[in-house]
């Protein structure tokens, strides 16, 4: 019998089979998310440790009574019917600066999160609910 000889590979298809080999390695998105939530989870308890803190302005509506007509009018859009943004209206919001610290997920408060949240974020990104 003779031996079948293939035909030689050209630069495309080597690149091809590189691509397919490096693919086959990578684990299983599932595994890829749960590593990235463990070491989440590890970042939080160091983060927290080390007192870690950010402060940033927010903007915070101010205490009003709501008026029957509040709301947007004819006069915020332009022509085409787009929503012109427009700066903080200051008679109605307030900017604030706070400071967030970093919380552990390694403590009786942190678990609750992570298991009450854990479904509806997985949902919120439909890729990954689908998995």
């Amino acid at each position: 019998m003779t031996a079948k000889s293939e035909a030689p590979k050209g630069a495309m298809q080597k690149v091809l089979d590189v691509v397919e080999r490096v693919g086959n390695m990578v684990p299983h998105p599932v595994i890829i998310f749960l590593v990235l939530i463990g070491i989440v989870i590890a970042l939080s308890q160091v983060f927290h440790m080390t007192g870690t803190s950010v402060t940033t302005e927010v903007i915070v509506p101010k205490e009003q009574v709501a008026k029957p007509d509040a709301g947007y009018d004819a006069s915020d859009y332009d022509t085409a019917g787009k929503y012109e943004y427009q700066a903080v209206d200051e008679d109605k919001f307030a900017v604030e600066k706070r400071t967030i610290t970093v919380r552990s997920l390694m403590n009786r408060e942190g678990i609750r999160f992570i298991y009450s949240s854990l479904v509806p974020s997985f949902m919120a990104f439909t890729a990954v609910g689908l998995m």
